[in-house]
């Protein structure tokens, strides 16, 4: 999943997660299909077993501290976080202050279950932008 288009992610509560923005383009989905922008849903029985990989940047207030949370909607409709991370936006020379997310993780998904991204603002309420050519993807283990 490719961000080819930069949407502002509202944060509406300090420390409350909402979905990451941005426009997602799918590219070789094997085992997965897309049925909402930035969400990816397992289709198939096998493998079951997934390396998620992320690298993401993200304009925000500098200072601020930002999570991310993989979150995984099973197919009873059970909303879990499989993986967080937390970064502090950077003090850039420039117009764009920005912090760094990127690593890998796994993740058990059963048929019809769907993982995406979602992000905090921990420290406030200001909003936040996904930067184009911010990438994630998902290989079987």
């Amino acid at each position: 999943m490719n961000n080819t288009a930069e949407v502002e992610t509202v944060i509406n509560t300090q420390g409350t997660a909402e979905d990451l923005n941005g426009t997602f383009t799918a590219i070789d989905l094997q085992h997965f299909d897309s049925p909402v922008n930035g969400q990816l849903r397992h289709v198939g029985i096998n493998p079951r077993e997934y390396v998620v990989n992320f690298d993401f940047v993200v304009e925000g207030q500098q200072g601020a501290e930002l999570e991310i949370f993989l979150i995984k909607i099973d197919d009873q409709t059970n909303v879990n976080v499989e993986y967080t991370q937390t970064r502090v936006v950077n003090n850039l020379q420039g117009g764009r202050d920005v912090t760094y997310f990127n690593g890998q993780t796994s993740v058990i998904l059963n048929q019809n279950e769907e993982i995406f991204w979602g992000i905090a603002n921990v420290t406030g309420t200001q909003n936040c932008t996904l930067e184009v050519d911010s990438a994630w993807s998902v290989k079987e283990r």
